[in-house]
């Protein structure tokens, strides 16, 4: 979970210092030249209404009339990376860019236009990669157009291939990172919802949290038949579960049960309209493309799967009237002050826009700067 932490740069050297003296290594990293409200991807920092109104599925229509579009142009490989392909391409997407290597991150928080940096300080956001889970081998699997679903979320509430992809995120939660936090903000949505069967599974998964305080003095045999019974229970509940769980992974899946819960009654008409709904802490879903093209290798970079989902609160069958998105908060912030002569600096060791970028607009645009 977040440590919340702030730090302010004034050289690259302090930059590096603090990464060397803080141990700021087992980190993704994110710069940004400018103070934005919050961190996003390009398509869900668009406007609701005009996102909605093209209905439920404008994620797949996206994507599916962009693959249209040039589908004779694309290799099997772009194809299987079509996501990421159109990332790079600038189309909107759910993606949200991110880097391995701290220096290009630095160099994100620092380039842009002699008016940009004098009104306002750079920043580089730092996410923990121990609160982070690897789902690049499911989008490749599951993401390739032309789909009628790109969204996890969806998957889950249908679901379509929900153990496949559900299992893997959430079964090691426990022992990864911190699954409380992630429990306890899920059950203050939940109990914002009306007519919902995800406050029964609320009330099991309360009785379940005494009944395990209570475990420790219970005889094994006695732990084996609670423990079978709530398999019962979760079964009943709609998730899946194989021979290959653990014992301690129940409490996943109770939150599972309870996630599927929130989402499927929050996608039917029955909360009040003034219900302030948001989506559950989520841990930051994190995608590898095996698609390597020059800037993503320069760039050491990667993608935060950013998870969303469009609801109604009203049953007149005109289509979505509300949008959640995952709020991606970092672990730490590091202010970058002094931002032109940082750039110089990192142009001194051979991070620039020529680098970075790689291409030929890219490198025409550094060479001008350069001499001009």
């Amino acid at each position: 979970m977040a440590d919340n932490k702030e730090y302010t740069i004034h050289s690259l050297n302090g930059y590096i210092e603090l990464i060397k003296n803080e141990k700021l290594v087992d980190y993704y990293f994110r710069g940004e030249n400018k103070k934005y409200n919050s961190i996003s991807s390009s398509l869900l920092r668009r406007d609701t209404n005009k996102l909605l109104k093209n209905g439920y599925d404008f994620y797949e229509k996206i994507i599916n009339n962009y693959y249209s579009e040039i589908a004779t142009n694309v290799s099997d490989f772009e194809r299987k990376n079509f996501i990421a392909f159109s990332q790079h391409h600038g189309l909107a997407t759910n993606l949200i860019d991110i880097t391995t290597s701290p220096l290009v991150a630095l160099f994100f928080a620092c380039d842009g236009s002699d008016d940009l940096l004098s009104k306002d300080s750079g920043y580089i956001y730092l996410f923990n990669i121990n609160n982070t889970i690897d789902i690049s081998k499911e989008i490749v699997d599951n993401f390739m157009p032309v789909g009628n679903c790109y969204n996890f979320l969806e998957k889950f509430i249908t679901n379509i291939d929900t153990e496949k992809l559900f299992k893997k995120i959430f079964k090691n939660t426990l022992s990864n990172f911190s699954f409380y936090q992630y429990r306890d903000s899920l059950i203050e949505e939940c109990s914002k919802l009306n007519n919902t069967l995800a406050r029964e599974v609320l009330i099991f998964f309360n009785e379940y949290m005494k009944t395990c305080e209570n475990m420790i003095n219970m005889e094994a045999n006695d732990i084996d038949i609670c423990n079978k019974n709530l398999m019962d229970i979760i079964q009943m509940h709609g998730v899946k579960v194989t021979t290959d769980w653990k014992e301690e992974s129940v409490l996943v899946l109770i939150y599972l049960s309870l996630l599927k819960e929130f989402l499927i009654t929050l996608c039917s008409p029955y909360i009040a309209e003034e219900c302030n709904v948001r989506l559950p802490l989520m841990p930051n879903l994190i995608y590898k493309t095996p698609y390597k093209f020059d800037r993503i290798r320069n760039q050491e970079g990667l993608f935060i799967y950013q998870l969303f989902l469009a609801y109604s609160i009203v049953d007149d069958g005109e289509g979505p009237t509300n949008l959640l998105r995952q709020n991606i908060s970092p672990d730490v912030t590091i202010k970058v002050e002094n931002q032109k002569e940082i750039l110089s600096e990192l142009d001194f060791i051979g991070i620039n826009r020529k680098f970075v970028y790689g291409d030929y607009d890219n490198i025409a645009y550094y060479i001008n700067n350069k001499y001009f």
